[in-house]
């Protein structure tokens, strides 16, 4: 009887761990605490939306051996395709609809951060998922957000110009973001570590992910209510950046008779957006206003990678 018991519990204990962790049930209650507590609750927790971003991108690298980068070509290659499809498909469409639908000029600025952001790393466990090219999106992925310490403030300043955003405040941010957490996942490729990590990653970099949310929908919660419409057109340009952008690449690269893994991972490079990052950086240099396209952004990813797994399964 004992054993029985015990088995039930781990059984019922695996279940609630299983819906804890689940993406879509982390962000939604992200987004509803931040509609329900607003601004008293998350304005105090914004410092802590950028260390949550480093320790999700320090477990995703944490499965990245170092010999992966050893053959320069397919290094070459892969940043090169990663660089093309996150920082001008996607950068290009971003900007022309935010410039047509939310020329505010704090709106505006967050949208072009979250233009200028490295690849989401997000989408490295949704590559697998989804049959794609996994080296193609590893190192493609690793590469571009090296590349994004070098691009990300300079495209910012083209975009915005330096009235809103300092470039050497942002590249302050993109080291915090990326190179010390890049640095410390080699520490977590330590044998009795590893297994640890890979176990408890998925929840981790859920939660992470819906703090930043969390903390972008809360102090922007009187907007939701009090300006719907400006809400809906910077939801608009959300939906078609990640939607919209992901059909007409899929149909482009089919014309174009790109295999179905590589397609996949250029899909994804088109589409996902480390708009946390926006998200946060809007939040400490400018204002919550402008936190709120990384904010919506993020959670029309996280709607659009529900869509794709759907999708995945019922073909199969």
């Amino acid at each position: 009887m004992l054993v029985r018991r015990t088995m039930r519990l781990r059984i019922r204990w695996r279940r609630v761990l299983h819906i804890v962790g689940n993406r879509n049930v982390a962000f939604g209650t992200a987004f509803a605490l931040g509609l329900i507590l607003g601004p008293a609750v998350a304005r105090p927790l914004a410092p802590l939306t950028l260390p949550a971003l480093g320790v999700l991108i320090a477990l995703t690298a944490a499965d990245v051996p170092a010999r992966i980068f050893r053959e320069w070509r397919q290094v070459l290659r892969s940043t090169g395709l990663a660089l093309l499809f996150t920082y001008v498909v996607n950068t290009v469409v971003v900007v022309a609809l935010a410039g047509l639908l939310v020329p505010e000029p704090e709106l505006y600025a967050g949208y072009a951060l979250v233009a200028a952001a490295p690849p989401a790393v997000g989408g490295l466990g949704f590559c697998a998922v989804l049959r794609g090219d996994v080296p193609l999106s590893l190192i493609g992925t690793i590469g571009a957000h090296v590349a994004a310490l070098a691009i990300t403030p300079v495209l910012t300043l083209l975009l915005v110009g330096s009235a809103l955003i300092q470039p050497q405040q942002l590249f302050v941010l993109l080291v915090e973001l990326i190179v010390i957490p890049l640095v410390a996942s080699r520490a977590l490729r330590y044998p009795r570590i590893l297994p640890l990590v890979r176990r408890w990653r998925g929840p981790v970099i859920n939660w992470a992910y819906a703090i930043v949310i969390f903390v972008a929908v809360g102090v922007n919660r009187d907007t939701f209510f009090r300006q719907p419409l400006l809400v809906a057109r910077v939801g608009v340009v959300a939906l078609a950046s990640t939607f919209g952008l992901g059909a007409l690449t899929d149909w482009t690269l089919r014309r174009l008779r790109v295999a179905r893994g590589p397609r996949v991972s250029l899909i994804l490079f088109a589409t996902l957006k480390n708009a946390g990052f926006a998200a946060s950086a809007a939040l400490a240099l400018i204002g919550a206003e402008a936190s709120l396209p990384g904010a919506l952004t993020t959670v029309a990813i996280s709607l659009y990678l529900f869509y794709l797994g759907f999708e995945a399964e019922r073909r199969r």
